[in-house]
């Protein structure tokens, strides 16, 4: 009966509810009953009720603590600043972590480099993580020094997410960041990386593709640089694709023919027949669509039209 009465108040705005709502966040024993009450004070207004949604950043329950801080962030409560923080030391819920970071950015006066130095030194990864996919704006050139200078972070799951983001702004000054994360330990950082290189062009930037694919131990990797080498149409990935073909794993394999495919490299039919009788029906598909597209653009087709 109670979740019906809060239902109905939320739906239609009640805003005289609202100390009433504030009370029950704080007093009721039944955390749905909670919950119910701070999602509708979220909707109707929490004037009259900040003591309450301040006090639900420490509620015993995660669902109820990620709720309060997505509040404060979008009604910019400012003096649940300093709960934040102090969340951020013993939460154990990384989806609550993101949500507190979140609110502690948007409360900020001002998202200065200096605050994403401060989220930056947090001995969680998780606080860190959140910082950078969080951060509103990764274009100006201090914060990209900043990331730049964190890509030595020891948690992957940090390094990943600053590549991922400064994907969104790819410039010069990131180039050398990006074929050094080429060597990431971590093979996710290493694919993002591969997929960043993929916004430039040139002879350096294929050289370090192919090397990749020559040398990389992880078989998504080599898959990534193989897709953006046959992006590029670059002249030597055809020849070494086809040497490579037929003795690759089978996740590369399939890769390596639509590439073929897609580079027109005459040279790789007889690999592609051969790859054609693989066991595995996605590789022989793959075969098959490259020689397709090989009889389409060769000499033949082209000279009959």
């Amino acid at each position: 009966m109670a979740l019906l009465c809060i239902g109905a108040l939320s739906a239609r705005r009640t805003t005289h509810a609202t100390p009433a709502l504030g009370q029950l966040v704080v007093k009721s024993d039944n955390r749905e009953i909670r919950r119910a009450a701070l999602v509708a004070l979220g909707r109707i207004g929490i004037s009259g009720a900040e003591s309450s949604v301040l006090a639900a950043i420490n509620d015993q329950s995660g669902c109820i603590r990620r709720e309060a801080a997505r509040i404060v962030a979008d009604v910019k409560l400012g003096d649940a600043n300093h709960a934040l923080w102090s969340r951020l030391d013993h939460e154990p819920y990384p989806d609550v972590v993101l949500e507190q970071v979140r609110a502690i950015i948007h409360l900020s006066h001002s998202t200065t480099a200096r605050l994403l130095e401060n989220l930056l030194e947090h001995n969680r990864p998780e606080v860190r993580e959140a910082a950078i996919t969080h951060w509103p704006d990764v274009s100006h050139a201090s914060v990209k020094h900043i990331l730049h200078e964190q890509m030595n972070d020891p948690d992957w799951r940090v390094r990943l997410r600053i590549v991922e983001r400064l994907l969104e702004d790819s410039d010069d000054t990131l180039f050398d960041m990006f074929v050094t994360a080429i060597s990431d330990p971590h093979a996710y950082v290493r694919q993002a990386a591969v997929q960043a290189l993929g916004r430039y062009s040139g002879t350096d930037v294929c050289v370090i593709l192919r090397g990749a694919v020559l040398k990389d131990s992880d078989l998504w990797v080599r898959s990534r640089a193989v897709e953006q080498l046959a992006k590029f149409r670059d002249g030597e990935a055809g020849p070494l694709f086809v040497q490579l073909l037929e003795k690759a794993p089978p996740p590369l394999q399939l890769t390596m023919a639509r590439a073929l495919g897609e580079l027109g490299e005459e040279t790789a039919r007889e690999p592609l027949l051969r790859v054609q009788q693989h066991a595995i029906e996605e590789v022989q598909e793959a075969a098959t669509w490259a020689l397709a597209q090989l009889q389409t653009s060769g000499p033949d087709c082209e000279a009959f039209a």
